[in-house]
């Protein structure tokens, strides 16, 4: 039986794919266990869909793919960061604005039960 659950926070982050390796590997095995938790996931990912549904799409540079291709043939460390897209200072997933959807959701979800 399972006495503990990543709180709503963490849960989010991790639909969001913004919760660092080491807390992400224990929330994938706790979430292979526990049906409650992968439920909450699937209602932030169903949160974060809609959210990018109604965003209007970004313009993006002409030569963006050519950029992206020759860090790819450099062997680059990881992708750049994003650019802060209007109404979005930290990019679409991150920052304050995202985060305020969790604390919204927080606020209509129903509280978790240890069963």
């Amino acid at each position: 039986m399972i006495k503990h659950h990543p709180s709503d926070e963490t849960l989010f982050r991790y639909a969001a794919g913004t919760l660092e390796p080491g807390p992400r590997i224990v929330v994938a095995v706790h979430v292979g266990g526990c049906a409650i938790c992968a439920d909450r996931i699937g209602e932030f990912e169903a949160v974060g869909g809609t959210l990018l549904e109604e965003i209007e799409p970004a313009e993006m540079e002409a030569d963006a793919l050519d950029r992206v291709m020759a860090l790819v043939d450099a062997g680059g460390s990881g992708p750049p960061k994003p650019a802060a897209a209007p109404g979005r200072p930290h990019g679409v997933g991150s920052g304050p604005g995202y985060a305020g959807v969790a604390l919204r959701c927080r606020a209509m979800s129903t509280p978790m039960s240890c069963s």
